[in-house]
Order: C-alpha cells, then sequence, then structure tokens
C-alpha cells in the first residue's frame, strides 16, 4: 500500500460474512481503515484483515440479480449461508450506458439529421435509465429505458442523456436541421392541348407532365390520393382532379387542376351568294350560285379541316365553288380544333336550275 496517499474516500464496499456475497459500486478505488487507497478493479482482496490486499485474480463470478445490481459471489461461499467470506473477487463497472437513436421519415447525415413534420425518433439505452431530453431549450423528464417522439415542430439540436445503475452517465447530442419547406411543382399539358396568353384549354380530360422539386429528397405522387408513377411518365387526369405532393420528411403540396375546358367541338358554315345558311345538314341552291365552304370554332380555333366530294380526295378547307348542273350532291366534312374536338360529318345539296 502507498502510505503517502492520504485523502480520504468513503467506504464503498459493503461485506456480508454470513451471506458470502459483496454489493458493489461503479467506483474504481476502495478506502482502506479511511486513509489509504487502491485499485480494486480485479483485485482479490482477504475481508478479514484490516487493510483489504491481494493479488490479481479471475477466480470469482460476477452475478445480477431482479434489483438490477451487481452481486459478487466469494470463493467457496456460493449456496452457502454460514461460511465466512475469506477473499473477494472485485470487478468495476466503468462502462458508459449506450444510447441508440431509430429515425423515422427523416435523412441522416455525418453530421446533422434532417427532420420534418412527420418526422419520429425512438430512443433507447440498454440496462440504464434515460433521465432528460431537452430539445432546443425545453427539458423533458422521461424516466424509463425507451421513449418516442414526433417532430410536428421545428428544432435544431436534441441531447440525451443516460444513466446506469452504477452512476455511469452518457450524453449524446446531435444537430437537427429542419426542413418544414414543402415540394415545389410545375405542370403541362401535352397535345393537343394548348396555353395561349398564360391559360391552357384543352378538353375535360387531358395528359399532363408533371416536375417536382424539393430541398431535400422527394417522396410520393398522388392523384386523387392514389399512388401514381410520375417520372417519366405523362399523367392521364380530368380538370379538377387533385395532385398531391409529398417529400421524404412529410412536407406536403396540394393542388387542384384547373384549366379552361373546350369540349365542343367546331362547325360548318355555309355561305350562299355571300348570305349565311342555317346551321344544318341538308342545303337548296341553284345552278352556278357561288358556294363558300368552311368550318370555325367557338373555342381555341380550327386546327386542320378537309372536305371531300366525288373525287374520293381529300382537300383543304375552306373552298369556294359552284354547282355547274342540277342534281343532288354530298360532301364529307372533317374538322378538329386545336385541343382535340374533332368534326365529322355530311353535307347533302340538292341543286336546281
Amino acid at each position: 500500500m502507498k502510505k503517502e496517499m492520504k485523502k480520504k474516500i468513503p467506504l464503498l464496499l459493503i461485506l456480508s460474512g454470513l451471506s458470502g456475497s459483496a454489493w458493489v459500486s461503479a467506483s474504481e478505488t476502495i478506502a482502506a481503515n479511511k486513509e489509504e487507497q487502491q485499485s480494486i478493479h480485479g483485485g482479490v482482496f482477504d475481508t478479514t484483515s484490516d487493510v483489504l490486499a491481494g493479488t490479481n485474480g479471475n477466480n470469482q463470478v460476477l452475478l445480477k440479480d431482479s434489483s438490477g445490481k451487481v452481486r459478487v459471489i466469494g470463493e467457496g461461499a456460493v449456496g452457502s449461508s454460514n461460511s465466512a467470506l475469506e477473499k473477494l473477487t472485485i470487478l468495476v463497472d466503468r462502462t458508459p450506458p449506450v444510447i441508440t437513436f431509430q429515425w423515422l421519415n427523416a435523412m441522416e447525415q455525418a453530421d446533422e439529421v434532417i427532420i420534418g413534420p412527420k418526422s419520429e425518433v425512438n430512443i433507447a439505452v440498454n440496462e440504464a435509465q434515460l433521465k432528460q431530453i431537452t430539445i432546443d431549450d425545453q427539458i423533458l423528464n422521461v424516466p424509463g429505458m425507451t421513449q418516442r417522439i414526433k417532430f410536428n415542430l421545428a428544432a435544431k439540436s436534441l441531447q440525451v442523456l443516460a444513466e446506469d445503475e452504477f452512476g455511469n452517465v452518457s450524453q449524446s447530442k446531435l444537430v437537427l436541421k429542419p426542413d418544414f419547406e414543402s415540394p415545389s411543382i410545375t405542370w403541362d399539358l401535352t397535345a393537343p392541348a394548348i396555353k395561349k396568353g398564360g391559360q391552357w384549354f384543352a378538353g375535360k380530360q387531358a395528359d399532363l407532365v408533371l416536375s417536382a422539386t424539393d430541398n431535400v429528397a422527394m417522396g410520393t405522387v398522388h392523384l386523387n390520393q392514389q399512388a401514381v408513377d410520375w417520372i417519366d411518365h405523362p399523367l392521364s387526369v380530368n380538370e379538377g382532379d387533385e395532385l398531391q405532393v409529398t417529400d421524404a420528411l412529410g412536407n406536403v403540396t396540394t393542388e387542384k387542376l384547373a384549366w379552361q375546358v373546350d369540349s365542343m367541338a367546331p362547325t360548318v358554315v355555309v355561305t350562299v351568294e355571300n348570305e349565311k345558311q342555317a346551321a344544318t345538314k341538308r342545303f337548296s341552291v341553284r345552278v352556278n350560285e357561288l358556294i363558300d365552304l368552311t368550318t370555325m370554332d367557338l373555342g381555341v380555333g380550327v386546327k386542320l379541316q378537309k372536305y371531300k366530294g366525288k373525287s374520293r380526295k381529300w382537300l383543304p378547307l375552306p373552298k369556294k365553288f359552284r354547282f355547274t348542273s342540277k342534281g343532288n350532291y354530298r360532301i364529307k366534312v372533317i374538322s378538329e380544333d386545336q385541343v382535340g374536338n374533332t368534326l365529322e360529318t355530311t353535307l347533302k345539296f340538292k341543286v336546281k336550275r
């Protein structure tokens, strides 16, 4: 023993000669006669001496009972309630508890964790107790071995304090980076839809190409609450559908699809001798009267128009012509507007002298 060490340390070892067991605290030293100290880890000590002394040895067994404390069983004392404990092996637990974090809807990086409104963390510690959890400046008293935290608000730091039964303490501090910004989305309709003056014109149904970006990472896209594959795939949508885009952290952008619906097909316009005729499929004219045939659209305009008479060949409209002999004639007309609405009809002309 080193006599020059005079610092007094409370006696942390309680011996029981009757039971053959001892309770051990998480200390690396033990005082002898309240004046001398020595390392106790792994040492074998004579319990009958005034000064605990001995040589290193490993002939004893370290156990745990239901109270969670450590009990050291002495040599020759296992199962005996009357035998005196002559020597005792002391083992010290100086290992701090391990704190583990399991994240959900978050992104763990080397030096920080990115969180959002759907982020959660399960905190657990083995064979110890959680003593305190601090989120920014808010302190939570959370006794127990596990704790779940939901981040419905932004936070920048998370600190966890845990302690085992021998006083070993662990502290973990995590840097949090909050991302509560929703994804940004843009969309365009594909042909035959058309955009004029910043306004989309299309039929009730159209194909849509979606573009979505996010500060961290994209998650899912839902159309009318149904998940859809949108990357490199146009979506078939109806005017009034709801589009919902969610990023990897749970931030959501919702948009109701709206455009100018043009579902009216073009109409035929027939003018005879500069007099516009009523909208019908039957016309009565005279030989050599000038007829002007075309189509018109009340929405975004006509994209193509053609007619076919006796030649059985489609020719472009508008067309001015005359019938040179009396008789009954048929002319087929097709027309399509800019958003894909189509007209196909047959006009009948009765020509008199």
